[in-house]
């Protein structure tokens, strides 16, 4: 029999109170993979897309750097991806990306602000 998997509020709340401290202003946070689709098992990490101010003008590994220097202070397997509000507003996004932002990803961010 699975196990539950612990719930994603914290281990997200932790994470964008990890990203506050670096200097990063979330404006949006959108829940996607199995959490969002009640998938999933005790192992399963959390994927979320950050969406913020503050990687405008950053390239796709400079926004990786930021994002993972918050995730060492978070024991939990988050997963987080990157993008300016307005990169999704004008749908300035991979057809990938493009795929789970209007299909899967559901906004937490009422959940998990501080």
């Amino acid at each position: 029999m699975a196990q539950n998997p612990p719930s994603y509020r914290n281990a997200v709340s932790n994470y964008v109170r990890a990203l506050n401290e670096n200097g990063v202003q979330v404006q949006q946070i959108l829940l996607y993979g199995s959490h969002a689709r009640k998938e999933a098992q005790a192992d399963s990490d959390i994927d979320i897309i950050v969406l913020s101010e503050s990687f405008a003008g950053k390239n796709l590994l400079e926004r990786l750097q930021i994002l993972g220097l918050a995730r060492r202070n978070v024991p939990e397997p988050v997963q987080a991806y990157g993008f300016t509000p307005h990169e999704v507003q004008r749908r300035e996004l991979s057809a990938f990306w493009e795929e789970i932002v209007e299909n899967e990803a559901i906004p937490i961010t009422n959940e998990v602000l501080p």
